[in-house]
């Protein structure tokens, strides 16, 4: 049997504009821990639902995502930006998880939170894809940037790599 051929998709980011505004308004819709933990940090969506305070060391930097937390079920160590730490310092707790309600709920406040940020439609883990994408382009390494998104060096390469320049990478 021949394995299919599947076509890759292109990744959706949103641009820096579209980031503001989401940023404006996530508190309010209730989404700003994933929204800061996926845009400053690129974890996945369901990273961060799986993700406890307890592994968000802000003093160190540093957001251990565990292989129960991770996709690939692999262990990786995510550092702080600057940025980062701003913004979870607003919303970070001791301990407990970090999106404390159904997967309903949180489809509902992020759809909310695209309405409020006058945006036409969420892009699947665009918040993530932005982050990866701007990563790629700021430091110019891409198997620091794998690391960190826990991907490996070839699907970086393969999406996120070009897709923005250094100019590009001030959020």
């Amino acid at each position: 049997l021949d394995n299919p051929e599947v076509e890759d998709s292109d990744v959706e980011t949103f641009n820096v504009e579209e980031c503001a505004r989401i940023l404006e308004h996530a508190d309010e819709a209730g989404c700003l821990p994933l929204v800061v933990l996926s845009l400053f940090a690129g974890l996945r969506r369901a990273e961060v639902c799986r993700l406890d305070w307890s592994q968000v060391n802000l003093s160190e930097r540093t957001i251990t995502i565990g292989g129960k937390t991770a996709k690939k079920r692999s262990r990786r160590v995510v550092t702080i930006n600057d940025t980062c730490a701003a913004w979870l310092a607003q919303c970070a707790e001791p301990k407990g998880v970090v999106i404390p309600v159904a997967k309903q709920t949180l489809d509902q406040r992020i759809q909310n939170l695209a309405d409020k940020a006058g945006l036409k439609e969420w892009k699947h883990n665009g918040l993530r894809h932005t982050f990866v994408t701007m990563h790629a382009a700021a430091h110019k390494d891409l198997p620091r940037t794998a690391y960190e998104a826990g991907n490996s060096v070839e699907v970086i390469k393969r999406h996120y790599d070009g897709l923005a320049d250094r100019k590009s990478t001030r959020l």
